[in-house]
C-alpha cells in the first residue's frame, strides 16, 4: 500500500486564516517541521507543533525521528484530516524582524512602477482590470497521483468507487487541479470528455473528474477480477 496523504490544516498565533496543505503521513516529524518552516516562518529548532482532532488537542510532536503518523489519532486518519497549531518557543518567527515601514510605498509611486502585481494585472486584464479570472493558486499534486495509478475515489454523498487515474491537471470546465478517473464500473458521468473537450478515452458512464483530496492511490485490485477467477 502506498503512502497515505492527509489534508493538513495549519494555524499559527499570527495567522489570519487557515493554511491548507497535503502531506504524507509517513514522513518524519523533522521533515514535517522543515516543510512547515517554509509555510509559517518559524524555525525548526524553536518550533512546537500541537496536534488537534477537530477542537480537541491530541498531543504535541516531540520526537523528530518519529513518524508523523504515530501522532495522528485514528479519528483523524478516518476523516483524512488533521489540524496542526504551530508556534515558537520564544514567541517569534523569522518574519517578525522585517521592518514594514521600509517597505511602504505611496500610491502614486506604486502606480508608476512597470514591474508590479498591479501592472501585471493591467497587462493581462486580470481581476478588476478585465473579465479574465485571477490566476489560480498552485495546488500540490502528491507524487503518487500519476496517470495509470490504481485509485479509490471517496466523494461525500456518493458510493466509494475504484478505478484508474487517466488525467491529472487543469481543465477548461472549472479552475484548479482535477483528477480524471476511468472507473471499473459504469458509475461515472462521462466518457473522459467534458463540454466538448476530451481529456482521456473511456466508455460512456465510466469516466469522471474529482478533486485531489477525494483520491487515494494504492494497490487496489480491479473490481470484477476476483469474481472472474472463481468461474
Amino acid at each position: 500500500m502506498s503512502d497515505k496523504y492527509l489534508n493538513v490544516k495549519i494555524t499559527t498565533p499570527n495567522s489570519l486564516f487557515v493554511i491548507e496543505k497535503r502531506y504524507s503521513s509517513s514522513i518524519l516529524v523533522q521533515e514535517l517541521k522543515e516543510k512547515l518552516e517554509l509555510v509559517t516562518g518559524i524555525q525548526c529548532a524553536d518550533m512546537v507543533i500541537d496536534v488537534y482532532h477537530k477542537e480537541l488537542r491530541v498531543c504535541s510532536l516531540t520526537q523528530n525521528d518519529e513518524l508523523f503518523i504515530n501522532f495522528i489519532s485514528p479519528e483523524s486518519l478516518m476523516d483524512n484530516e488533521v489540524h496542526l497549531y504551530v508556534y515558537s518557543r520564544n514567541g517569534k518567527n523569522e518574519f517578525d524582524d522585517i521592518d514594514v515601514s521600509k517597505l511602504e510605498m505611496s500610491e502614486e509611486d506604486y502606480e508608476k512602477r512597470s514591474v508590479s502585481m498591479r501592472a501585471f494585472k493591467k497587462q493581462h486584464k486580470l481581476g478588476r482590470f478585465g473579465d479574465t479570472k485571477e490566476i489560480e493558486v498552485m495546488e500540490e499534486v502528491p507524487e503518487d497521483v500519476t496517470v495509470g495509478s490504481r485509485c479509490r475515489v471517496t466523494v461525500k454523498g456518493n458510493p466509494r468507487r475504484f478505478g484508474t487515474v487517466m488525467y491529472v491537471g487543469h481543465t477548461k470546465f472549472k479552475p484548479g487541479i482535477w483528477v480524471g478517473v476511468k472507473y471499473d464500473e459504469p458509475m461515472g458521468k462521462n466518457d473522459g470528455s467534458v463540454e466538448g473537450v476530451r481529456y482521456f478515452e473511456c466508455p460512456a458512464k465510466y469516466g469522471g473528474f474529482v478533486r485531489l483530496p477525494d483520491v487515494e492511490v494504492g494497490d487496489f485490485v480491479e473490481e470484477g477480477i476476483d469474481e472472474l477467477d472463481e468461474l
